[in-house]
């Protein structure tokens, strides 16, 4: 009885160490596919986040692009109308001009 008492604690002891290994291989390989599903979910959420900044880059150069292109086109609306002041005022110069010259013949007849 007694021998076959400390065969079967024994029995038990490896029984039970060899769960404890398998247990730990479990937890282990466990914590590894944690490990990899987090990197693959951070990989993915890093992807998006790169997809998402390049079209707000993509979507700023065009708002810069745009605002760059509707400032020139400010600046050559405002050139257009000095320009059109300008001959406008010297159109007006020359018809006074032409006035003085008739009213000069008039008054020299």
């Amino acid at each position: 009885g007694e021998v076959a008492g400390i065969r079967s604690d024994l029995g038990y002891q490896v029984w039970h160490a060899r769960r404890e290994q398998e247990a730990e291989r479990q937890r282990a390989r466990r914590a590894a596919e944690e490990k990899v599903r987090q990197q693959l979910e951070k990989a993915e959420q890093d992807q998006v986040a790169t997809k998402l900044q390049r079209a707000w880059r993509a979507k700023k150069c065009r708002s810069l692009y745009d605002a760059f292109r509707m400032k020139k086109l400010e600046e050559r609306a405002r050139q257009q109308e000095e320009t059109r002041r300008k001959e406008r005022i010297a159109g007006e110069a020359k018809a006074r001009q032409m006035e003085e010259q008739e009213r000069d013949k008039a008054a020299r007849v």
